[in-house]
């Protein structure tokens, strides 16, 4: 058989869209089985385990964090090579409409989806939205155990991340780096500025940790739109054991955390990377409703940290909350 997964997302969405991979391979080894989503988002998708096939092509009605709509061209490209892979089922993540309508131009003769967002007339399996969980990821596989008729273990089936061959190369300079000590990755940014804690905090956090445990390393990624953000010559971000990487790429983030003993970051897909690789997040979240559907799910320990604003969460605040992941 062969499966085909529709994740039109965002990073985070991508990562998490991998949970269902993992619970069809887990059903039958032999399966095969490929996810359609953003070019961006499937930089972070790279050695997945559970995939056999990656297409990528960003949609020509929504834009990536940062970048411009997909091209009519490239999507057709993108849809062409699905077509031609002959899936024998598609689930459709989401409830928007034209990912339903992607699945059926795409050929599966089995669609399973949410009947909600006019979705229905386009699947074959169009299953209530009541029947949705309390996390994305169980609507995700409740979509496959209709299809299946099985009953999932949710834990068995978390998000599964790998490191491609090139992520395993760049994974032997940074460890030389970091020479062998426990390593703290932050990504205080969001691409929604109300989710993002403010860098004097993060900075507070790396030197009351660095007092509780000289020996910690801490590595900080920012996002290219992030950069005006970051004060270089801040004190806590000049100091020794505080290192931000010249490459900012998905693929030395995920070499890097590969070597990690935490996560601390925003709501936000650098987080759902890290679960992804089995590290060990602390998920700083503010205000903003739905947060505990989406948070990062993983292989390791996730902590959500919920305050009433981001810009009130001290350092020490946050370094209380890590000290039990460490």
């Amino acid at each position: 058989m062969r499966f085909l997964i529709l994740a039109l997302d965002n990073l985070g969405d991508a990562v998490m869209a991998t949970a269902a991979a993992r619970a069809l391979k887990a059903h039958d080894p032999s399966a095969e089985v490929g996810l359609w989503t953003k070019a961006y988002s499937a930089r972070a998708l790279a050695g997945a385990p559970d995939l056999d096939f990656l297409h990528a092509s960003d949609p020509f009605w929504d834009a990536a964090p940062g970048a411009e709509r997909g091209s009519l061209g490239g999507f057709l490209a993108a849809l062409h090579g699905v077509r031609r892979r002959r899936y024998d089922a598609a689930f459709v993540l989401g409830t928007e409409w034209r990912r339903a309508l992607c699945a059926r131009l795409c050929g599966a003769p089995e669609r399973v989806g949410y009947a909600v967002r006019k979705s229905g007339p386009f699947l074959t399996t169009a299953v209530p939205w009541s029947e949705h969980g309390p996390h994305t990821i169980d609507d995700h596989l409740t979509l496959v155990e209709r299809h299946l008729e099985v009953k999932l273990d949710r834990k068995a089936c978390a998000p599964r991340l790998g490191l491609s061959d090139q992520e395993a190369r760049l994974r032997d300079p940074a460890r030389a780096r970091l020479a062998g000590a426990p390593v703290v990755v932050l990504h205080p940014f969001s691409g929604n500025p109300l989710r993002r804690w403010p860098l004097p905090n993060c900075c507070a956090l790396i030197e009351e940790l660095s007092s509780r445990d000289p020996k910690l390393r801490f590595v900080l990624f920012i996002g290219p739109a992030d950069e005006a953000l970051v004060d270089r010559g801040a004190a806590a971000l000049t100091r020794d054991n505080v290192w931000l990487p010249f490459d900012q790429s998905i693929a030395n983030m995920k070499a890097v955390l590969s070597l990690a003993r935490l996560f601390i970051g925003t709501d936000s897909g650098p987080g759902h990377i890290a679960a992804g690789l089995g590290v060990p997040v602390l998920s700083l979240a503010g205000p903003h409703s739905e947060v505990e559907r989406h948070r990062p799910w993983g292989q390791g320990p996730v902590r959500l940290l919920r305050t009433a604003s981001l810009e009130d969460l001290s350092g020490a605040e946050a370094a209380d909350a890590a000290q039990g992941l460490l």
